[in-house]
């Protein structure tokens, strides 16, 4: 039974795109978290990473703290599912989300979605989005469409 729900945003702001924003202000983890309450998940047991704006980009000068607010986000629970919403343009930034989870909690599920994950028909042998996400382990699983 899933004791945990960690919602997570790439989404950035304003005039530098390398940054993360706080999660609350995202609408569709929005969404999804008033979703999960109404099908009755405990509203308690939900939480959104990240708590204030972080940078995401090389040489990572925020990597520690990125680590510890998942890790506060995610508490003392064992079975948790990290809810990852990401763009085309900030998907380096997803990339990133997805190798500190698996690093801090093997166990955890990510799941992906956002406007980024849809199927495409590409030529050439070119994987469409969610192939690489649930390829490369990015991903446990991936939502395409709307929240």
């Amino acid at each position: 039974m899933v004791e945990r729900v960690v919602l997570a945003s790439t989404a950035g702001g304003g005039e530098v795109a390398s940054v993360i924003e706080k999660a609350s202000t995202h609408l569709g983890l929005q969404t999804i978290m008033w979703g999960l309450v109404s099908a009755g998940f405990d509203f308690n047991k939900i939480d959104m990473f990240p708590k204030k704006q972080v940078l995401a980009v090389p040489p990572y000068e925020d990597y520690e703290s990125i680590k510890e607010g998942l890790k506060q986000a995610a508490g003392n629970a064992k079975d948790i599912v990290f809810g990852i919403t990401t763009t085309t343009e900030e998907y380096y930034k997803f990339c990133l989300l997805s190798q500190v989870i698996r690093e801090e909690f093997p166990d955890a599920k990510i799941i992906g979605g956002g406007s980024h994950f849809k199927r495409e028909n590409l030529k050439g042998g070119i994987r469409d989005p969610v192939d690489v996400a649930l390829q490369d382990r990015l991903t446990d699983g991936v939502v395409v469409g709307h929240a």
